[in-house]
């Protein structure tokens, strides 16, 4: 039988090898950091300067970092009724999307979740018949 033996470093979990070692920002990377914020109002007017000359990329740079990404975002859609049944309510979904009243992304979403309600009552069904087959064995 094999016995793991146990590194034992000297280290602590957790705990720094040299708590009073380097400070941050002291290296050559915060050297350059702390140089690029002291000319970072002059290299922003170059910028903005270049972006108005037509320069695309000066204006795509300022743009990316000034103005957040939009992501785009589902609209609302209500479809079927709570009685109906998950397969009439995929003919509904598909039958509006092929209508062009709802688009490829929210047809896609809304069969997925379709999907996952029939996965959750299928679960529910098995759960339910798994108990009464237990209570039939006793």
């Amino acid at each position: 039988m094999l016995i793991k033996q146990q590194k034992n470093n000297g280290f602590q979990k957790g705990k720094s090898g040299n708590p009073s070692g380097r400070p941050k920002g002291s290296g050559k990377v915060g050297e350059l950091r702390s140089q690029i914020g002291e000319a970072l109002p002059e290299i922003i007017d170059v910028l903005i300067q270049a972006a108005k000359n037509g320069d695309i990329q000066a204006s795509r740079l300022l743009v990316d970092k000034v103005i957040p990404g939009v992501k785009p975002q589902l609209e609302p859609v209500l479809a079927g009724s709570e009685g109906d049944s998950i397969s009439r309510y995929a003919d509904s979904v598909m039958r509006s999307l092929m209508r062009g009243e709802i688009s490829p992304d929210c047809a896609n979403a809304m069969l997925n979740t379709a999907s996952n309600c029939l996965a959750i009552q299928e679960y529910a069904s098995l759960e339910g018949r798994i108990a009464t087959l237990e209570k039939m064995a006793r």
